[in-house]
């Protein structure tokens, strides 16, 4: 799968926000901070992962064999810069749960590196000696 095919899917930001987006359709749900998530989601498996671009087949390997934990992922990330952008002040429900979601997605990143079984494929970790 490419890069630019993946995407949560509905019910997995359904299942986490139900009243939030009881009025939306799928699409409207899917969309809901999904290019700001997704990129900032890209940019984190980069540095986790050392791959440059989604045409790598590793990554793209990495994306079918690991896509419902991703989309989990990525589901905490959108709704996670969706309640930062509804601010409010430091006790608000909002900054709560912005950063109850970013705790969830931070704890995803940090399993990013083990996504790839093969060390040496790692090419983030990869040390060259003589």
């Amino acid at each position: 799968m490419l890069w630019s095919a993946f995407e949560c899917t509905a019910s997995n930001l359904r299942e986490k926000e139900e009243n939030l987006l009881l009025n939306k359709n799928d699409a409207d749900v899917i969309a809901l901070k999904q290019v700001q998530a997704k990129n900032t989601m890209y940019y984190d498996l980069q540095n986790s992962l050392g791959f440059v671009d989604e045409t790598d087949a590793t990554f793209q390997d990495i994306l079918d064999t690991h896509e419902a934990k991703l989309q989990e992922a990525l589901s905490n990330i959108q709704l996670s810069l969706y309640y930062i952008e509804q601010g409010g002040n430091s006790d608000s429900q909002n900054r709560a749960k912005a950063k109850y979601y970013t705790g969830q997605y931070d704890n995803y990143k940090r399993s990013f590196p083990l996504l790839v079984n093969d060390p040496n494929q790692r090419m983030s970790t990869r040390v060259m000696s003589r």
